[in-house]
């Protein structure tokens, strides 16, 4: 909050009653209040934006201390009259943006109900945050779309309003890996449709060949879901090598790749060569990866991961070895679009103080 170049209207700590009050008045959205209501509440506060978290949109178990009569409980109101799904066919705001974990919305000064949505599920709905989105990041919007459309799906139990915006994601990304692979993802972990989620596995895999998480869930779904060596065959043979753009598993650099691949390269191939520079990469570069800890009795005679290492090889790995690695990972999303670094954000005081100067 301190690196926000724009003033903040609510804050949820309370160092004051004044303060505490305002969070009680503008926390009505996260209730069954009309959209109309809020917008007043904005204005009186001279605020122009308001961000909301998808996990709060659904029925929450906090409520209103001052304004009871705007709670509402699951089983006493429709999901459609919470503030958050009503805000997005209102036409007192604007979508101006939204992903897994939240939306921004702005406060309109003009309020017309010409045009808009009658529903939340109809497409209609998002397309302004859509063509914002397809004009300011064409390269990640669609694969942003696909997981807000899980998110929806998974998350908050709107099937209508998922497969509306996977059906736009999905027209648009047949050439996008990443959103074949969190359609596929989707499929597969949610609901449950293997055929589904072979197909687009098997796309996102050729679109991507050199993706680290889009390979290792491949592998994983043909090894444990279903159960073809004929296929994993045809996917690793290749990859003993590199050929031409195509890495090998090893120049991939992933450690989930090299670990998973490791064991069918040892049980299906029977090339301890390979299996050995896969496992001891794994190793060398990650120690303490969950595949790791998972397979380590497989390769070192069935001796446990902590017993092998024990607390002080541990407490060595993370600070003399530097081989115990963070793994960021995401509530709302699956991973695949933040594989490949980014940009380091430029976090300082100078936001807050041009605001304090504004």
């Amino acid at each position: 909050r301190l690196n926000t170049p724009v003033r903040l209207v609510i804050h949820p700590q309370f160092e004051a009653k004044h303060l505490r009050a305002r969070v009680q008045e503008l926390y009505e959205f996260y209730m069954c209040t009309p959209p109309e209501r809020l917008a007043t509440s904005m204005r009186k506060y001279n605020a122009s934006y308001i961000v909301l978290e998808y996990k709060r949109c659904d029925f929450s178990p906090f409520i209103l201390d001052e304004r009871k009569e705007f709670n509402c409980a699951q089983g006493e109101r429709p999901w459609k009259e919470l503030f958050c799904p009503a805000a997005h066919v209102s036409p007192h705001f604007k979508l101006l943006f939204a992903n897994a974990g939240y939306a921004v919305f702005e406060l309109q000064d003009r309020v017309s109900a010409a045009g808009r949505a009658r529903a939340i599920e109809d497409i209609g709905s998002w397309k302004n945050m859509l063509d914002r989105c397809m004009s300011d990041d064409p390269d990640l919007c669609l694969s942003r779309v696909a997981e807000l459309a899980v998110m929806f799906g998974s998350k908050i139990g709107q099937p209508q309003i998922s497969q509306a915006l996977l059906q736009w994601a999905e027209e648009r990304g047949t050439s996008d890996a990443m959103v074949q692979y969190i359609v596929g993802y989707h499929y597969d972990y949610n609901l449950k449709r293997d055929g589904d989620a072979a197909k687009r596995y098997k796309k996102a895999h050729q679109l991507a060949p050199n993706s680290g998480i889009i390979t290792r869930e491949y592998l994983m779904w043909l090894d444990l879901v279903a159960k073809d060596n004929r296929s994993i065959e045809a996917l690793m043979r290749p990859r003993r090598f590199s050929q031409g753009t195509r890495k090998s598993f090893l120049e991939v650099g992933s450690v989930a790749v090299a670990c998973e691949a490791s064991v069918s390269a040892r049980d299906l191939f029977r090339d301890q060569d390979w299996a050995e520079d896969l496992w001891n990469f794994a190793v060398e570069e990650s120690i303490g990866h969950r595949c790791v800890k998972t397979n380590w009795p497989i390769f070192n005679k069935g001796a446990a991961f902590d017993d092998s290492i024990g607390q002080w090889g541990i407490f060595a790995n993370i600070f003399l070895h530097r081989r115990m690695r963070s793994e960021l990972s995401s509530m709302a999303s699956i991973g695949v679009r933040f594989e490949h670094p980014r940009p380091a954000w430029d976090f300082g005081l100078a936001a807050s103080f041009a605001v304090r100067r504004a």
